[in-house]
């Protein structure tokens, strides 16, 4: 599936991923996002409506990221064997920016996101 978000959503989304990383779905806020991003939190609800909104978008953007890159891998990469080796480089990769603590927040704070 391709990206279809703007260039600004991009950035905002991949910001709110490392925020939510970094500090926990439970205190992330759409103000410390805006500040970090140097925009308004106005901008940010001129794409996402709510903080639920933004969160959901921000977990459908990065499994879809994850699904783009193993398929990526599997196109240019025609041994099975190196396939494996470069999905797991990648899981280990991803799974180093996304703690385990962080993402079982997510489920707690937002069960209908994790579905």
């Amino acid at each position: 599936m391709p990206n279809t978000y703007s260039q600004q959503e991009t950035h905002i989304l991949e910001e709110g991923f490392n925020a939510i990383m970094r500090t926990g779905v439970k205190s992330f806020t759409v103000e410390s996002l805006a500040g970090r991003l140097g925009m308004s939190k106005k901008t940010i609800y001129k794409y996402f409506l709510s903080k639920e909104k933004l969160v959901r978008k921000i977990a459908m953007f990065m499994t879809s990221q994850v699904e783009q890159m193993f398929n990526k891998i599997r196109e240019n990469e025609k041994n099975p064997a190196l396939q494996f080796i470069k999905v797991m480089e990648h899981i280990a990769k991803f799974a180093s920016r996304a703690p385990v603590q962080r993402m079982a927040q997510l489920k707690t704070a937002y069960p209908e996101v994790w579905k």
